[in-house]
């Protein structure tokens, strides 16, 4: 299986890296400049700093999943971007949060749970992936 980490510098990518590759996953990562030596000792195959390099054109291919631990529209964009068709866009970042603390859980939690059934279903239609 190939992984692409949104975020491999911080400490759940970090962390996710290391499991990825302890279970035998061919990882790449994101991350910032001070963080690719620790990255790749960490197991990853490739390490692309994020704010030197055009990410799409430093990493090549396509990724049975992905695991944003950013979760700004850019990188979901990118991340399913480098998805295979049926492969798993995973990110740690959502709506359901914002709209619990800007409605109350009462109204926030229905409607969070709404518009995320409701990308899911755009993303699985027009990228033939699966959100989670």
């Amino acid at each position: 299986q190939r992984l692409l980490v949104l975020g491999g510098g911080g400490a759940v990518g970090f962390a996710a890296v290391q499991f990825s590759v302890a279970s035998g996953c061919h990882v790449s990562a994101t991350c910032g400049s001070k963080s690719i030596d620790r990255v790749l000792a960490a197991g990853a195959e490739q390490a692309v700093d994020y704010s030197s390099k055009d990410i799409e054109l430093a990493i090549k291919g396509k990724f049975d999943a992905v695991l944003d631990t950013i979760g700004a529209p850019e990188t979901e964009r990118l991340g399913l971007n480098f998805l295979k068709r049926g492969g798993h866009y995973m990110t740690l970042h959502g709506e359901t949060a914002a709209l619990a603390d800007h409605y109350g859980l009462a109204l926030g939690l229905p409607i969070a749970t709404t518009v995320l059934l409701k990308k899911r279903m755009q993303t699985w239609y027009s990228y033939g992936i699966g959100c989670l």
